[in-house]
């Protein structure tokens, strides 16, 4: 199973797992750095799992993130392991950069309508 890397001083639970795959160590370390880069884009994010399933000679990886009542979930397909999780991890800050442009967004209109009300 995972460990918890610390990204802005906030712990983030992380679950690597492989479907009859075995995640090697550099692969786990590569896994969670790229995964510490979440939290620049939205915070806290309350846990992350990483499911590498052995897909033939391709290499497979989902990622599913828990943030602020938000379950997002992308994947990455590609004949190199480490491409696969970068496509994974870029399709999950595209999520995450929405996510809070939406949140940020909404909080903005609401602030407006409170001002302009009176």
């Amino acid at each position: 199973m995972g460990n918890a890397p610390e990204a802005k001083g906030i712990d983030v639970q992380v679950t690597i797992s492989g479907h009859r795959y075995s995640v090697s160590d550099r692969t786990r370390s590569y896994l969670e750095d790229e995964i510490k880069k979440f939290a620049k884009f939205f915070t806290p994010i309350v846990d992350t799992h990483v499911t590498i399933p052995e897909e033939g000679r391709r290499q497979h990886v989902d990622l599913v993130v828990n943030v602020h009542g938000h379950t997002l979930k992308s994947s990455g397909e590609n004949d190199r392991n480490y491409s696969a999780i970068d496509q994974a991890a870029n399709r999950m800050v595209s999520q995450l950069k929405k996510l809070h442009d939406k949140k940020r967004t909404h909080h903005d209109d609401s602030r407006g309508e409170m001002s302009t009300g009176g």
